[in-house]
């Protein structure tokens, strides 16, 4: 893993009063076929609160590979904050 590997990401940033955001990437080792995801979405509620989450993936992780300690660590989590 990461060793020729293939990158793609993107963002986009929606133009509202709500500063909803959101970002995609994803690594793909073609010899391994092995994959690292990361989604992330954010946006406020309110005046006062605000959401976000954030998921990673981690697919088809060999023994051997740089992530293998990782490869059942998939991860969401999800943030309400209140600004005050």
């Amino acid at each position: 893993m990461f060793d020729d590997d293939i990158f793609l990401g993107a963002r986009l940033t929606l133009n509202d009063p709500d500063s909803t955001a959101f970002l995609g990437v994803i690594i793909f080792d073609p010899d391994s076929h092995a994959k690292v995801i990361y989604l992330e979405a954010e946006t406020r509620l309110s005046d006062i609160w605000k959401l976000e989450a954030e998921l990673r993936l981690y697919e088809d992780i060999k023994h051997g590979e740089l992530l293998y300690s990782s490869r059942q660590d998939d991860h969401l989590q999800v943030q309400f904050s209140r600004y005050f």
